[in-house]
């Protein structure tokens, strides 16, 4: 069971950008429609975000924990997962004592970043039962790739090719959300489940 939860930064940019977007649709350059694409951008690139698990724009994150994990075939300690990735930096690592927000020190944890899966804060030592809920740990990370020509082409792809997909099939039955197969293929290669794997 996952007990957190996330607040991000707004997105400035995205990975694909309208010109781009155009020229994949094969789209003139007739400026009627804009607001549509770049209402499909914004929306293609959140089901992937979702679908994927990572962010592609670099950007902010708090993450809101309940409880510490401790069991893994991974680690000895206590540990928090980074359901976001991929982690670029810790910012800061907070805990609830005596009812006071405060601060751990960076040099009683290790950000553990993983290859293929989500990273790890590992504490040296850790209030481990903090007397304040319901989410008495949090994070502050940063989290992407970083700017827009950072992000891999195949996710680029997979974006265009879920924009073509429902600017095409405007108005089809069905929840008029989901990724098309294509796209699914594209991205099951940078999809993280909930594991951990160095």
């Amino acid at each position: 069971m996952i007990d957190d939860f996330y607040e991000q930064a707004a997105v400035v940019t995205y990975p694909v950008s309208l010109a781009e977007v155009k020229l994949w649709c094969k789209l003139s350059t007739s400026t009627v429609e804009d607001t549509l694409l770049n209402s499909l951008i914004t929306a293609a690139t959140e089901a992937a975000e979702k679908y994927t698990n990572r962010l592609f724009i670099s950007r902010t994150v708090t993450g809101y924990y309940a409880f510490l994990d401790g069991s893994s075939d991974f680690e000895n300690g206590y540990f928090i997962t980074l359901r976001r990735a991929p982690v670029t930096a810790v910012t800061t690592v907070k805990v609830y004592v005596d009812d006071v927000l405060t601060t751990i020190e960076a040099t009683e944890y290790n950000l553990k970043q993983s290859n293929g899966g989500f990273s790890r804060i590992v504490f040296e030592e850790v209030n481990d039962s903090p007397d304040y809920g319901p989410y008495p740990y949090q994070v502050a990370f940063t989290a992407g790739y970083g700017v827009a020509t950072a992000v891999p082409e195949m996710i680029k792809t997979a974006i265009k090719e879920t924009i073509a997909n429902w600017y095409q099939n405007r108005g089809d039955c069905g929840s008029g959300s989901e990724l098309p197969s294509i796209a699914k293929g594209i991205l099951g290669a940078y999809r993280i489940s909930n594991t951990f794997s160095c």
